[in-house]
């Protein structure tokens, strides 16, 4: 069995891999003929991440001798290697079955080629899937990722949990209990209210830690999509330039008002 996927979307690639490895301390790749596939879920269920990459958007792609398997290696050595690489570089990652625990990252230029092997734990089969929510969501928003840099490096590191409060195509962060920050509480108003007089139409509680983590993949692309209903699932839908979709599933979790 051989596989090889190629690209010259490396910066894409490393910022995905250098998001991932600071969540995750293994990446799990789930090849078939027509994607790549990767799904994690984080923090006793209350994260799910999962990574779309269909065949034709890489330069290269072959399956040969099988129809799909899975790929688990240490995210800390792949990101070490894909750092030493440029951003004119084209990237490959190459396995065969005839060696199951390496796994090839190839760096090559017009000029050039270094190729570096790292541990892997190779299973010839396609994993089984979790299910992801079933939620209807009936309004998308779309963000501008420059808008959430103050939540990333302010009020998420610093809180416990936050509120989001969804008003037409406007969302509202509420944070509470900031510690290390300026603020004692406070709130971030993102989008715009059609009417002033809007009622919510969803209101949820999350943890703040597993979100603080997910904005360094932000920097993947430029325009974020906001899925908010209410009791359910905060997704966050990320291009990956024009490789493909990664989609984050953050759970609400349960809220109990202070005693009076």
């Amino acid at each position: 069995m051989r596989w090889v996927a190629t690209t010259k979307q490396t910066y894409a690639i490393v910022s995905l891999i250098a998001a991932l490895s600071e969540l995750m301390p293994e990446v799990e790749l789930c090849v078939s003929e027509s994607r790549i596939y990767m799904r994690k879920a984080l923090r006793y269920d209350t994260v799910l991440i999962s990574v779309d990459m269909p065949s034709e958007r890489f330069d290269e792609y072959v399956l040969e001798g099988t129809t799909g398997f899975t790929l688990l290696m240490p995210s800390e050595v792949a990101i070490k290697i894909l750092h030493t690489s440029a951003i004119t570089d084209t990237l490959s990652l190459r396995f065969n079955s005839d060696n199951p625990h390496t796994v090839s990252i190839v760096l090559l230029t017009e000029r050039t080629k270094r190729e570096f092997a790292i541990p892997a734990q190779y299973t010839p089969r396609l994993m089984k899937l979790s299910v992801e929510p079933k939620t209807r969501y009936n309004r998308v928003l779309h963000m501008h990722t420059k808008q959430l840099s103050f939540l990333a490096h302010n009020l998420l590191p610093n809180s416990d949990e936050f509120i989001v409060t969804a008003r037409d195509d406007q969302l509202t962060f509420h944070f509470e209990n900031c510690v290390n920050s300026c603020v004692s509480a406070g709130r971030v108003v993102i989008g715009q209210r059609k009417s002033a007089h809007a009622e919510p139409y969803a209101k949820c509680r999350f943890k703040s830690a597993a979100m603080a983590h997910l904005v360094k993949c932000f920097a993947l692309h430029q325009v974020c999509n906001f899925l908010v209903a209410d009791d359910a699932p905060l997704v966050i839908e990320l291009q990956i330039n024009e490789l493909g979709v990664m989609t984050v599933a953050l759970m609400p979790v349960a809220y109990t008002p202070p005693e009076a």
